[in-house]
């Protein structure tokens, strides 16, 4: 079986801006398609054009007339003398090749996409990840506000995906009635929670708490904090503004110990600036054995800055953004670096703003064990954990027919 065409195309994302969809057709007939979401701000883009043209009249070439081999054409587009530094087509576009690749090859040796990833990473078995659920949007994804980029819930009591999801809705509407009797106004954010305005941050983990408790799951939900202190950090003061209060690092870290006391925190991600690495290093000291110290920013799946925060101690969790990245392969050549030097990873799959889930089979594949995909109120969120519901049901046949 080999690849007769490969298209690329303008399509949107989930929030109205031209993306790149790349589409290719193999021999049998069979179609496979893959999109992910540009960092833009206009939408006459011309960088979408430019990805397009260089996908059709360089990068298809490479490709047409081969079997769908996903490490040895990522290798061959990164290698191409048409984008050499990826400037003349960009990571997201790669990307999107790179995952129409893995679909096709998943195809041709009839396999689910989790399994091609197993086969992939030489795992004869795979885990289902748990869920690191958006429910508050603030940062950059609100105009409300509010300081801490995201709320997270984490349905750590549940016994299956399924039941995750279902605890995770029961707390959203929990929360929804809660924010309705007390008059708050919210909205939807971007990353598919709800927008408060002007809230702090402990008025905002209270709700979510109280929500916890409305719901009956206070023993089976955990709470993460995605911070984004880069936002929030002045380098010509060296101090950070939170809810309206500037704090210095000692400060900022004696807060974090604070709501850990509080609260049930699993997880802080970027809760200092990048460039702090002794405060990186005495948040460690303080708080790694309760919680996941979560790297973003300070590693951005990069192996050399992966293995530095492991080698210096700055952080006890990485997590992984696929836009961060070129390809698939470099995707997994990252989760196997994280494996290796024994730190636990996230995969950041919002970042697609997009409906397409083979994110979702391959945080499966290669038993990553967390994945972080935004709120239940956006559809290209939902598209991940549908498509994990989908993943767990052929799990559980399989079992079923060995047993």
């Amino acid at each position: 079986m080999f690849i007769t065409e490969v298209i690329a195309r303008e399509m949107l994302d989930a929030r109205g801006k031209p993306t790149i969809a790349c589409a290719i057709t193999l021999n049998s007939g069979q179609s496979v398609q893959a999109h992910v979401s540009l960092d833009h701000d206009s939408y006459f883009c011309m960088d979408v054009h430019t990805a397009l043209n260089v996908i059709n009249q360089h990068i298809a070439p490479l490709l047409v007339g081969k079997e769908p081999c996903l490490v040895s054409m990522d290798i061959a587009m990164l290698s191409s003398e048409h984008c050499p530094d990826k400037s003349q087509i960009g990571n997201s576009a790669l990307l999107a090749t790179s995952i129409a690749i893995a679909k096709a090859q998943a195809v041709m040796e009839e396999f689910q996409g989790y399994e091609l990833f197993a086969q992939l990473c030489e795992y004869d078995t795979v885990t289902l990840p748990f869920a690191m659920v958006n429910i508050i949007n603030g940062g950059s994804s609100n105009h409300g506000n509010v300081s801490i980029q995201e709320f997270l819930i984490m349905p750590v009591g549940a016994f299956n995906f399924r039941a995750s999801m279902e605890m995770v809705q029961a707390v959203f509407a929990a929360c929804e009635a809660i924010l309705n009797e007390r008059r708050i106004f919210f909205g939807i954010g971007d990353d598919g929670g709800y927008t408060l305005e002007n809230a702090t941050t402990h008025q905002i983990l209270d709700i979510i708490m109280a929500a916890i408790e409305r719901a009956g799951l206070t023993d089976s939900m955990a709470l993460a904090l995605d911070i984004a202190a880069s936002r929030l950090f002045d380098a010509q003061t060296q101090q950070y503004t939170i809810d309206g209060k500037a704090m210095s690092q000692e400060e900022l870290i004696d807060w974090y110990e604070s709501i850990c006391d509080n609260y049930p925190i699993y997880a802080l991600e970027d809760p200092l600036a990048p460039s702090a690495y002794k405060g990186w290093q005495e948040l460690m000291a303080r708080l790694s054995s309760r919680i996941q110290i979560v790297s973003d920013v300070l590693s951005a799946s990069d192996p050399t800055h992966i293995t530095y925060a492991v080698e210096h101690t700055l952080a006890n969790s990485c997590a992984i953004t696929p836009a961060n990245v070129s390809t698939v392969t470099q995707l997994l050549q990252t989760i196997k670096l994280c494996r290796e030097l024994g730190m636990p990873a996230l995969l950041v799959s919002h970042f697609v703003d997009t409906t397409d889930s083979l994110m979702a089979d391959l945080v499966v594949g290669t038993s990553l064990g967390h994945i972080k995909s935004g709120g239940i109120l956006r559809a290209e969120a939902v598209a991940h954990y549908n498509r994990l519901f989908a993943i767990e049901d052929d799990l559980m046949d399989q079992m079923l027919e060995d047993s």
